[in-house]
């Protein structure tokens, strides 16, 4: 008996985890409605350059956790101030106000 080859393509994706606080995955895990994330960083050093618009951005909580918890779709990246974070994306920030949760660059949109 022969075998049979069936061919397929293979495509690679790119993609990227970002390590990510779990009460700002709770928090956002917590409103069903929302339909974005903006997934920021205290430092603000660098900016964000690792992935185009559409490709997929995973969120993994820190240790002891250690899981893939999340993710979407990556739109845009930006440095931002504190308080054009909080006027574009409020709760999207992923806390109730800035004074919880204060986002320094924000180099990451995930839809």
């Amino acid at each position: 008996m022969g075998t049979r080859w069936r061919w397929c393509t293979i495509t690679v994706v790119r993609a990227y985890v970002g390590v990510t606080d779990g009460d700002w995955f709770r928090f956002l895990a917590a409103r069903p409605e929302a339909t974005e994330a903006n997934f920021w960083q205290p430092s603000g050093a660098r900016e964000f350059r690792v992935l185009a618009p559409g490709e997929p951005f995973f969120f993994k909580t820190h240790h002891p956790h250690n899981k893939v918890v999340g993710g979407g779709f990556f739109s845009d990246s930006a440095r931002l101030k504190v308080s054009e974070a909080w006027e574009l994306f409020g709760e999207a920030n992923g806390a109730a106000s800035a004074a919880t949760g204060a986002p320094l660059s924000v180099p990451a949109r995930i839809l």
